[in-house]
């Protein structure tokens, strides 16, 4: 969970999903939000007023602080040996619209020790240790999985 949500965070600075760990890491220790307030109201009709738009900034690494993320952890499994995430993102058109894409995924057996065997699917007929425990598609723009 805490990889989708830095990948969101880094969606609301660059417009895009980090392709690795580093700039994702990277991007979120450096980088600021965006803060846009707007006094008055453009989507009333009846304001004749002047409308003011102010930009303030704020260092993502607070967020990141604030929602007790460890950066320097976040690629690695847990249970997983030191094994880290694949992650891979990308933009595709969808809709004829260009969006981004993220992915990020294990195969089960790499945190599963003991239970990475097939034999265990015996217990469980859709258990299969070499299929990927993922979020977000390479495929169409949602960041949905099957890890929670």
């Amino acid at each position: 969970m805490e990889i989708r949500t830095a990948q969101d965070l880094f969606r609301n600075i660059t417009e895009g999903f980090a392709p690795n760990f580093d700039s994702l890491k990277y991007v979120l220790e450096n980088d600021n939000f965006a803060i846009v307030s707007v006094i008055g109201d453009p989507d009333d009709p009846d304001f004749t007023g002047e409308i003011v738009y102010d930009t303030t900034y704020s260092p993502a690494i607070d967020s990141i602080r604030a929602l007790g993320i460890n950066l320097d952890s976040l690629p690695l499994v847990p249970y997983g040996n030191g094994a880290t995430f694949d992650i891979a993102a990308d933009t595709i058109t969808y809709q004829k619209t260009i969006v981004p894409v993220v992915e990020v995924g294990v195969k089960r057996k790499v945190f599963m020790g003991n239970y990475a065997d097939k034999r265990f699917a015996r217990y469980d007929q859709k258990y299969d240790p070499e299929k990927p425990l993922k979020f977000g598609s390479m495929n169409s723009p949602q960041l949905s999985g099957n890890w929670e």
